[in-house]
């Protein structure tokens, strides 16, 4: 799985994991999403999941139109 978290000690950052590996690191939450929707793809993954203030969606690898960020 896939994960997009943003990070606990540094809200304007958002972390890309896959399973327990952090892959990367950015600070825009919109270039992290589009990270982890690249890596989903890339490795035959149909969903990824966004985590915000505790909170965890499941989107769809093949679009993001859908998605509202929320804070």
């Amino acid at each position: 799985m896939i994960k997009v978290i943003q990070n606990p000690n540094l809200k304007e950052w958002f972390q890309v994991f896959q399973f327990d590996n952090l892959i990367d690191e950015m600070r825009s939450q919109s270039l992290a999403m589009r990270k982890a929707q690249r890596f989903a793809r890339k490795n035959g993954c149909e969903n990824f999941s966004v985590e915000l203030n505790g909170e965890e969606e499941i989107l769809s690898a093949k679009t993001l139109n859908n998605y509202v960020k929320k804070t």
